[in-house]
Protein backbone atom coordinates (compact mmCIF):
# COMPACT_ATOMS: atom_id res chain seq x y z
CA UNK A 1 0.00 0.00 0.00
CA UNK A 2 1.39 3.39 -0.98
CA UNK A 3 0.64 6.32 1.30
CA UNK A 4 1.16 9.87 0.17
CA UNK A 5 3.38 11.90 2.46
CA UNK A 6 1.57 14.62 4.41
CA UNK A 7 2.86 18.12 3.99
CA UNK A 8 5.90 18.69 6.20
CA UNK A 9 5.84 21.84 8.38
CA UNK A 10 9.66 21.93 8.36
CA UNK A 11 11.62 21.63 5.15
CA UNK A 12 14.20 18.91 4.65
CA UNK A 13 16.82 21.66 4.26
CA UNK A 14 15.87 23.11 7.66
CA UNK A 15 16.11 19.66 9.20
CA UNK A 16 19.56 19.07 7.77
CA UNK A 17 20.67 22.48 8.93
CA UNK A 18 19.56 21.66 12.46
CA UNK A 19 21.54 18.43 12.30
CA UNK A 20 24.60 20.26 11.03
CA UNK A 21 24.55 22.32 14.19
CA UNK A 22 24.95 19.07 16.11
CA UNK A 23 27.72 17.72 13.93
CA UNK A 24 29.75 20.87 13.40
CA UNK A 25 30.52 19.78 9.87
CA UNK A 26 29.57 20.70 6.34
CA UNK A 27 28.68 17.09 5.63
CA UNK A 28 25.99 14.99 7.29
CA UNK A 29 26.69 11.24 7.63
CA UNK A 30 23.88 8.72 7.26
CA UNK A 31 23.82 8.07 11.00
CA UNK A 32 25.05 9.55 14.26
CA UNK A 33 26.32 6.99 16.74
CA UNK A 34 25.87 7.62 20.45
CA UNK A 35 28.96 6.10 22.07
CA UNK A 36 29.01 4.25 25.35
CA UNK A 37 29.26 7.44 27.40
CA UNK A 38 27.90 9.94 24.88
CA UNK A 39 24.70 11.88 25.38
CA UNK A 40 22.23 13.36 22.95
CA UNK A 41 19.34 15.77 23.41
CA UNK A 42 16.27 15.47 21.17
CA UNK A 43 13.83 18.37 20.94
CA UNK A 44 10.26 18.04 19.67
CA UNK A 45 6.67 17.49 20.64
CA UNK A 46 6.73 14.27 22.70
CA UNK A 47 3.96 11.68 22.60
CA UNK A 48 5.34 9.13 25.05
CA UNK A 49 3.10 6.10 24.38
CA UNK A 50 1.68 5.89 27.90
CA UNK A 51 -1.57 7.61 26.99
CA UNK A 52 -0.53 10.86 28.66
CA UNK A 53 -1.12 14.16 26.83
CA UNK A 54 1.67 15.28 24.50
CA UNK A 55 4.57 17.21 26.00
CA UNK A 56 4.66 20.41 24.02
CA UNK A 57 8.15 21.81 23.50
CA UNK A 58 9.50 18.55 24.87
CA UNK A 59 13.02 17.27 25.37
CA UNK A 60 14.44 13.76 25.60
CA UNK A 61 17.92 13.03 26.96
CA UNK A 62 19.67 9.90 25.68
CA UNK A 63 22.78 8.25 27.05
CA UNK A 64 24.46 5.05 25.87
CA UNK A 65 21.41 3.90 23.93
CA UNK A 66 18.85 4.55 26.65
CA UNK A 67 16.47 7.31 27.66
CA UNK A 68 17.62 9.02 30.85
CA UNK A 69 15.17 11.92 31.07
CA UNK A 70 12.08 13.32 29.33
CA UNK A 71 10.00 16.42 29.98
CA UNK A 72 9.38 20.01 28.93
CA UNK A 73 12.53 21.62 27.59
CA UNK A 74 12.36 24.68 29.85
CA UNK A 75 12.11 22.73 33.10
CA UNK A 76 14.09 19.57 32.33
CA UNK A 77 17.54 19.34 33.89
CA UNK A 78 19.74 18.97 30.80
CA UNK A 79 23.51 18.34 31.04
CA UNK A 80 25.63 21.26 29.86
CA UNK A 81 27.16 21.15 26.38
CA UNK A 82 25.09 18.12 25.37
CA UNK A 83 24.87 17.57 21.59
CA UNK A 84 21.49 18.67 20.24
CA UNK A 85 19.22 17.27 17.55
CA UNK A 86 16.38 19.74 17.05
CA UNK A 87 13.36 17.95 15.56
CA UNK A 88 10.83 20.70 16.23
CA UNK A 89 8.01 21.02 15.25
CA UNK A 90 7.80 17.31 14.56
CA UNK A 91 6.24 14.77 16.91
CA UNK A 92 8.45 12.26 18.73
CA UNK A 93 6.94 8.86 19.53
CA UNK A 94 8.20 5.47 20.70
CA UNK A 95 9.27 3.28 17.80
CA UNK A 96 6.30 1.39 16.36
CA UNK A 97 6.10 -2.34 17.17
CA UNK A 98 4.32 -4.80 14.88
CA UNK A 99 3.56 -7.56 17.38
CA UNK A 100 2.42 -10.20 14.89
CA UNK A 101 4.35 -10.89 11.71
CA UNK A 102 6.18 -13.70 9.93
CA UNK A 103 9.25 -14.21 7.72
CA UNK A 104 11.20 -11.26 9.11
CA UNK A 105 14.45 -13.14 9.75
CA UNK A 106 16.45 -11.62 6.85
CA UNK A 107 18.14 -8.45 8.13
CA UNK A 108 17.34 -6.75 4.82
CA UNK A 109 13.62 -7.11 5.59
CA UNK A 110 14.04 -5.60 9.03
CA UNK A 111 16.15 -2.79 7.60
CA UNK A 112 13.17 -1.68 5.54
CA UNK A 113 10.95 -1.95 8.60
CA UNK A 114 13.30 0.27 10.58
CA UNK A 115 13.42 2.91 7.86
CA UNK A 116 9.62 2.97 7.90
CA UNK A 117 9.61 3.65 11.66
CA UNK A 118 8.89 0.09 12.86
CA UNK A 119 11.74 -0.40 15.32
CA UNK A 120 10.72 -3.86 16.63
CA UNK A 121 8.72 -6.76 15.23
CA UNK A 122 7.28 -9.93 16.73
CA UNK A 123 7.88 -13.06 14.64
CA UNK A 124 5.17 -15.42 15.90
CA UNK A 125 5.98 -18.59 14.03
CA UNK A 126 9.33 -19.41 12.48
CA UNK A 127 11.61 -22.43 12.01
CA UNK A 128 14.49 -22.98 14.41
CA UNK A 129 16.88 -22.38 11.52
CA UNK A 130 15.72 -18.74 11.37
CA UNK A 131 16.91 -17.96 14.89
CA UNK A 132 20.48 -17.20 13.81
CA UNK A 133 19.25 -14.41 11.53
CA UNK A 134 16.58 -13.23 13.95
CA UNK A 135 19.32 -12.51 16.47
CA UNK A 136 21.19 -10.17 14.11
CA UNK A 137 20.83 -6.44 14.73
CA UNK A 138 22.64 -5.28 11.60
CA UNK A 139 22.85 -6.10 7.92
CA UNK A 140 26.07 -7.40 6.39
CA UNK A 141 26.94 -3.81 5.51
CA UNK A 142 26.58 -2.69 9.13
CA UNK A 143 23.23 -0.94 8.87
CA UNK A 144 20.95 -1.20 11.90
CA UNK A 145 17.72 -3.18 11.56
CA UNK A 146 14.49 -3.51 13.51
CA UNK A 147 14.77 -5.78 16.53
CA UNK A 148 13.11 -9.18 16.15
CA UNK A 149 11.37 -10.88 19.06
CA UNK A 150 10.33 -14.42 18.30
CA UNK A 151 8.39 -17.47 19.40
CA UNK A 152 10.11 -20.06 17.24
CA UNK A 153 7.87 -22.91 16.02
CA UNK A 154 4.26 -23.16 17.23
CA UNK A 155 3.04 -25.88 19.59
CA UNK A 156 0.38 -28.19 18.20
CA UNK A 157 -0.78 -31.82 18.30
CA UNK A 158 0.36 -34.57 15.92
CA UNK A 159 -1.72 -34.37 12.76
CA UNK A 160 -3.11 -30.93 13.62
CA UNK A 161 -2.32 -27.26 13.16
CA UNK A 162 0.17 -25.85 12.21
CA UNK A 163 1.39 -28.94 10.33
CA UNK A 164 -1.80 -29.09 8.26
CA UNK A 165 -1.12 -25.72 6.67
CA UNK A 166 2.54 -24.86 7.30
CA UNK A 167 5.79 -26.76 6.60
CA UNK A 168 6.74 -29.08 9.44
CA UNK A 169 9.59 -26.80 10.55
CA UNK A 170 7.03 -24.23 11.69
CA UNK A 171 5.52 -26.54 14.30
CA UNK A 172 6.43 -28.51 17.42
CA UNK A 173 4.31 -31.58 18.07
CA UNK A 174 3.51 -31.93 21.76
CA UNK A 175 2.17 -35.38 22.61
CA UNK A 176 2.20 -34.97 26.39
CA UNK A 177 2.86 -32.34 29.05
CA UNK A 178 6.43 -33.46 29.73
CA UNK A 179 7.39 -33.14 26.09
CA UNK A 180 5.71 -29.73 25.88
CA UNK A 181 7.61 -28.59 28.96
CA UNK A 182 10.98 -29.74 27.60
CA UNK A 183 10.41 -28.13 24.21
CA UNK A 184 9.34 -24.87 25.84
CA UNK A 185 12.55 -24.80 27.87
CA UNK A 186 14.63 -25.37 24.73
CA UNK A 187 12.98 -22.47 22.88
CA UNK A 188 13.45 -20.11 25.81
CA UNK A 189 17.08 -21.18 26.15
CA UNK A 190 17.56 -20.26 22.49
CA UNK A 191 16.34 -16.72 23.12
CA UNK A 192 12.58 -16.77 22.56
CA UNK A 193 10.76 -14.11 24.57
CA UNK A 194 7.39 -15.59 23.62
CA UNK A 195 5.94 -19.02 22.99
CA UNK A 196 2.99 -19.75 20.73
CA UNK A 197 0.34 -22.44 20.94
CA UNK A 198 -2.66 -23.12 18.71
CA UNK A 199 -6.19 -24.37 19.25
CA UNK A 200 -7.26 -24.83 15.64
CA UNK A 201 -9.67 -27.57 14.43
CA UNK A 202 -9.71 -26.30 10.84
CA UNK A 203 -12.74 -26.04 8.61
CA UNK A 204 -12.77 -29.51 7.01
CA UNK A 205 -15.71 -31.87 7.55
CA UNK A 206 -13.60 -33.87 10.01
CA UNK A 207 -11.99 -31.64 12.67
CA UNK A 208 -8.23 -31.70 13.02
CA UNK A 209 -6.73 -32.85 16.32
CA UNK A 210 -6.38 -29.99 18.81
CA UNK A 211 -3.61 -29.40 21.35
CA UNK A 212 -4.44 -30.89 24.74
CA UNK A 213 -5.14 -28.60 27.67
CA UNK A 214 -2.47 -30.31 29.80
CA UNK A 215 0.16 -29.66 27.13
CA UNK A 216 -0.94 -26.03 26.75
CA UNK A 217 -0.83 -25.43 30.50
CA UNK A 218 2.65 -26.93 30.66
CA UNK A 219 3.87 -24.44 28.03
CA UNK A 220 2.25 -21.55 29.91
CA UNK A 221 3.78 -22.60 33.23
CA UNK A 222 7.29 -22.79 31.80
CA UNK A 223 6.93 -19.47 29.98
CA UNK A 224 5.59 -17.59 32.97
CA UNK A 225 8.29 -19.06 35.17
CA UNK A 226 10.89 -17.55 32.83
CA UNK A 227 9.22 -14.14 32.34
CA UNK A 228 8.01 -14.97 28.83
CA UNK A 229 4.50 -14.65 27.41
CA UNK A 230 2.31 -17.16 25.59
CA UNK A 231 0.48 -16.20 22.42
CA UNK A 232 -2.39 -18.36 21.15
CA UNK A 233 -3.65 -18.77 17.58
CA UNK A 234 -7.45 -19.02 17.70
CA UNK A 235 -9.79 -18.66 14.73
CA UNK A 236 -12.60 -21.06 15.68
CA UNK A 237 -15.00 -20.40 18.54
CA UNK A 238 -14.18 -23.76 20.14
CA UNK A 239 -10.58 -22.71 20.76
CA UNK A 240 -11.28 -19.61 22.81
CA UNK A 241 -12.46 -21.35 26.03
CA UNK A 242 -9.38 -23.59 25.82
CA UNK A 243 -7.08 -20.58 25.46
CA UNK A 244 -8.63 -18.94 28.52
CA UNK A 245 -8.45 -22.16 30.52
CA UNK A 246 -4.78 -22.58 29.59
CA UNK A 247 -3.93 -19.12 30.94
CA UNK A 248 -2.45 -17.59 27.79
CA UNK A 249 -1.40 -13.94 27.70
CA UNK A 250 -2.66 -13.03 24.24
CA UNK A 251 -5.11 -14.31 21.67
CA UNK A 252 -4.26 -13.81 18.01
CA UNK A 253 -6.95 -12.90 15.45
CA UNK A 254 -10.66 -12.33 15.64
CA UNK A 255 -12.70 -15.45 14.98
CA UNK A 256 -13.65 -16.63 11.52
CA UNK A 257 -15.67 -19.80 12.11
CA UNK A 258 -17.49 -22.11 14.49
CA UNK A 259 -18.72 -25.69 14.19
CA UNK A 260 -21.62 -25.20 16.59
CA UNK A 261 -23.19 -21.76 16.07
CA UNK A 262 -22.64 -18.83 13.68
CA UNK A 263 -19.79 -16.69 15.02
CA UNK A 264 -21.51 -13.52 13.85
CA UNK A 265 -25.19 -12.69 13.58
CA UNK A 266 -27.01 -9.94 11.73
CA UNK A 267 -27.75 -6.92 13.87
CA UNK A 268 -29.11 -3.65 12.50
CA UNK A 269 -27.88 -4.43 9.04
CA UNK A 270 -24.37 -5.35 10.19
CA UNK A 271 -22.65 -8.35 11.70
CA UNK A 272 -22.06 -8.64 15.44
CA UNK A 273 -20.56 -11.38 17.65
CA UNK A 274 -22.95 -14.14 18.64
CA UNK A 275 -23.86 -14.34 22.38
CA UNK A 276 -21.24 -17.05 23.04
CA UNK A 277 -18.47 -15.00 21.42
CA UNK A 278 -19.55 -11.88 23.28
CA UNK A 279 -19.33 -13.64 26.61
CA UNK A 280 -15.90 -15.04 25.80
CA UNK A 281 -14.63 -11.59 24.77
CA UNK A 282 -15.81 -10.21 28.11
CA UNK A 283 -14.06 -13.07 29.90
CA UNK A 284 -10.88 -12.31 27.97
CA UNK A 285 -11.03 -8.68 29.03
CA UNK A 286 -11.70 -9.68 32.65
CA UNK A 287 -8.75 -12.09 32.70
CA UNK A 288 -6.38 -9.47 31.31
CA UNK A 289 -5.79 -11.40 28.07
CA UNK A 290 -4.60 -9.11 25.28
CA UNK A 291 -6.25 -9.30 21.86
CA UNK A 292 -4.05 -9.00 18.77
CA UNK A 293 -6.90 -8.86 16.25
CA UNK A 294 -4.88 -8.75 12.97
CA UNK A 295 -7.85 -7.01 11.41
CA UNK A 296 -6.27 -6.47 8.01
CA UNK A 297 -5.90 -10.17 7.34
CA UNK A 298 -9.38 -10.76 8.74
CA UNK A 299 -10.80 -8.21 6.32
CA UNK A 300 -9.04 -10.02 3.47
CA UNK A 301 -10.53 -13.33 4.60
CA UNK A 302 -14.21 -12.37 4.61
CA UNK A 303 -16.64 -10.35 2.53
CA UNK A 304 -17.96 -8.38 5.52
CA UNK A 305 -15.50 -6.81 7.97
CA UNK A 306 -18.19 -5.46 10.27
CA UNK A 307 -18.21 -8.59 12.43
CA UNK A 308 -14.50 -8.43 13.24
CA UNK A 309 -14.69 -4.68 13.87
CA UNK A 310 -17.66 -5.24 16.17
CA UNK A 311 -15.77 -7.93 18.11
CA UNK A 312 -12.83 -5.58 18.72
CA UNK A 313 -15.20 -2.78 19.70
CA UNK A 314 -17.00 -4.98 22.25
CA UNK A 315 -13.71 -6.26 23.70
CA UNK A 316 -12.31 -2.73 23.91
CA UNK A 317 -15.47 -1.37 25.56
CA UNK A 318 -15.25 -4.19 28.12
CA UNK A 319 -11.86 -2.85 29.17
CA UNK A 320 -9.74 -5.27 27.13
CA UNK A 321 -6.24 -4.37 25.97
CA UNK A 322 -5.57 -4.39 22.22
CA UNK A 323 -2.11 -4.72 20.65
CA UNK A 324 -1.30 -4.10 17.02
CA UNK A 325 -0.19 -6.91 14.72
CA UNK A 326 -0.79 -7.43 11.01
CA UNK A 327 0.16 -11.05 10.11
CA UNK A 328 2.29 -9.61 7.29
CA UNK A 329 3.40 -10.71 4.78
CA UNK A 330 0.57 -13.28 4.58
CA UNK A 331 -2.17 -12.63 2.00
CA UNK A 332 -0.06 -9.90 0.46
CA UNK A 333 -0.03 -7.62 3.50
CA UNK A 334 2.95 -5.33 3.17
CA UNK A 335 5.60 -5.15 5.85
CA UNK A 336 6.19 -1.52 6.75
CA UNK A 337 4.34 1.10 8.76
CA UNK A 338 0.99 -0.67 9.52
CA UNK A 339 -1.27 2.22 8.57
CA UNK A 340 -4.09 -0.01 7.32
CA UNK A 341 -4.23 -1.91 10.61
CA UNK A 342 -4.22 1.38 12.49
CA UNK A 343 -7.12 2.64 10.41
CA UNK A 344 -9.11 -0.54 11.11
CA UNK A 345 -8.46 -0.27 14.84
CA UNK A 346 -9.76 3.30 14.70
CA UNK A 347 -12.85 2.09 12.83
CA UNK A 348 -13.32 -0.46 15.62
CA UNK A 349 -13.63 2.32 18.17
CA UNK A 350 -10.11 3.03 19.41
CA UNK A 351 -9.13 6.68 19.63
CA UNK A 352 -5.94 7.80 17.86
CA UNK A 353 -4.18 7.83 21.24
CA UNK A 354 -5.34 4.27 21.92
CA UNK A 355 -4.23 3.14 18.46
CA UNK A 356 -0.78 4.58 19.16
CA UNK A 357 -0.69 2.74 22.49
CA UNK A 358 -1.71 -0.48 20.73
CA UNK A 359 1.28 -0.02 18.41
CA UNK A 360 3.76 0.94 21.15
CA UNK A 361 3.26 0.20 24.85
CA UNK A 362 0.62 -2.55 24.38
CA UNK A 363 2.60 -4.19 21.62
CA UNK A 364 5.73 -4.08 23.79
CA UNK A 365 3.92 -5.95 26.56
CA UNK A 366 2.68 -8.66 24.22
CA UNK A 367 6.19 -9.34 22.91
CA UNK A 368 7.43 -9.48 26.53
CA UNK A 369 9.46 -6.28 26.25
CA UNK A 370 7.37 -3.87 28.28
CA UNK A 371 10.25 -3.17 30.64
CA UNK A 372 12.47 -1.78 27.89
CA UNK A 373 10.36 -0.85 24.83
CA UNK A 374 7.12 0.87 23.93
CA UNK A 375 7.29 4.21 25.77
CA UNK A 376 9.51 7.27 25.96
CA UNK A 377 10.38 7.02 29.64
CA UNK A 378 13.57 7.07 31.65
CA UNK A 379 15.24 3.67 31.63
CA UNK A 380 13.74 2.50 28.34
CA UNK A 381 15.68 1.77 25.17
CA UNK A 382 16.16 4.83 22.98
CA UNK A 383 13.87 3.64 20.16
CA UNK A 384 12.16 6.81 18.96
CA UNK A 385 10.69 8.07 15.71
CA UNK A 386 9.99 11.61 14.57
CA UNK A 387 7.02 12.20 12.25
CA UNK A 388 5.79 15.26 10.43
CA UNK A 389 2.36 16.25 11.71
CA UNK A 390 0.18 15.30 14.65
CA UNK A 391 -0.87 11.62 14.71
CA UNK A 392 -3.58 12.42 17.25
CA UNK A 393 -5.31 14.35 14.50
CA UNK A 394 -4.21 12.27 11.51
CA UNK A 395 -2.84 8.76 12.04
CA UNK A 396 -1.57 8.56 8.43
CA UNK A 397 1.20 11.01 9.29
CA UNK A 398 2.89 8.05 11.01
CA UNK A 399 3.75 6.99 7.49
CA UNK A 400 6.06 10.00 7.23
CA UNK A 401 8.88 9.00 9.59
CA UNK A 402 11.51 11.72 9.16
CA UNK A 403 14.01 10.42 11.72
CA UNK A 404 14.41 7.07 13.44
CA UNK A 405 16.44 6.50 16.60
CA UNK A 406 17.40 2.90 17.28
CA UNK A 407 19.19 2.18 20.57
CA UNK A 408 20.51 5.73 20.54
CA UNK A 409 21.70 5.62 16.93
CA UNK A 410 20.03 8.34 14.85
CA UNK A 411 19.11 7.25 11.32
CA UNK A 412 18.17 10.00 8.87
CA UNK A 413 15.98 9.27 5.90
CA UNK A 414 16.34 10.90 2.52
CA UNK A 415 13.32 12.54 0.93
CA UNK A 416 11.80 10.10 -1.57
Amino acid sequence: MTVDRPACPLSRRAFLSACLGLLGSALLPSRVRAGQEEELLLLGRVLDGTGAPPIEDGAVVLRAGRIVAVGQRQILAVPKNIPLLDLRPWTLLPGIINAHAHRVAPPSVRRELLLAGVTSVGDVGSPLEDIRELRLDRTLTGDRVATALWTGPMFGPPGGYPGRLWPSAYGIEATDADQARRQAEILLDRGASMLKIAFEPGSAATPWPVLGLAEARAVVKVAHGRGAVVRCHVQDLSGLPLALAAGVDAVEHTLLSSRSVPVFIGERGRLAPCPEYRELLRRMAGQGVTLVPTLEIGVRSTWDASGALSAVRLFHEAGGQVALGTDAPLRGIALGMPLREMDLLARAGLTPMQVIQAATSRAAMVVAQGDRLGTIEAGKNADIIAVAGDPLNALPCLGDARAVVKDGEVILRDET
